[in-house]
């Protein structure tokens, strides 16, 4: 089921992977339980289809629980604990709640320099990332300051002109 929705998904066709998205986690409750990996991804995968369905009460609620049950089954420093952390991040900037997603990304990002090291890609997005927010924030001298942790080729910044 969760193929079905994801096969949909990639098809941009939101609408229709969001009912399967349910089902499936509804169905990794009942069989796996709540600490199962498989139930942890489906958490994460709902929570971003009710964000992209401009659902963000929804989202965030599934994101937290879903981060939430992560740490505890897999620990605070591991990439898919992490990869829950950035999606909310990229959400609370949408949002405009810069405090909450400073705190969030610094976490993630020392959890993916710790894991892969600073020019893993996952390490490279968290620090895009970071100075994204600062960006968004109106703090562009932070945002220089994260950008300059990476050799000019993998920072995002397009060029001054």
């Amino acid at each position: 089921m969760n193929n079905l929705a994801s096969f949909y998904w990639m098809q941009h066709r939101y609408m229709d992977a969001h009912p399967y998205y349910v089902k499936t986690l509804d169905l990794s409750r009942q069989i796996l339980g709540e600490d199962h990996p498989n139930t942890l991804r489906s958490m994460h995968n709902l929570a971003s289809s009710f964000e992209y369905l401009g659902q963000s009460a929804e989202a965030e609620r599934l994101y937290l629980s879903a981060l939430e049950r992560k740490r505890h089954v897999y620990g605070k420093a591991h990439p898919l604990t992490s990869a829950t952390e950035s999606a909310l991040v990229r959400m609370y900037v949408k949002q405009r709640r810069f405090f909450e997603a400073e705190s969030l990304a610094k976490t993630a990002f020392q959890s993916f320099n710790m894991t892969f090291g600073p020019t893993h890609p996952r390490t490279v997005t968290a620090v895009n990332e970071i100075a994204a927010l600062y960006d968004s924030w109106g703090r562009p001298q932070q945002a220089a300051e994260w950008r300059a942790r990476l050799p000019k080729e993998l920072s995002t910044k397009p060029p001054t002109r």
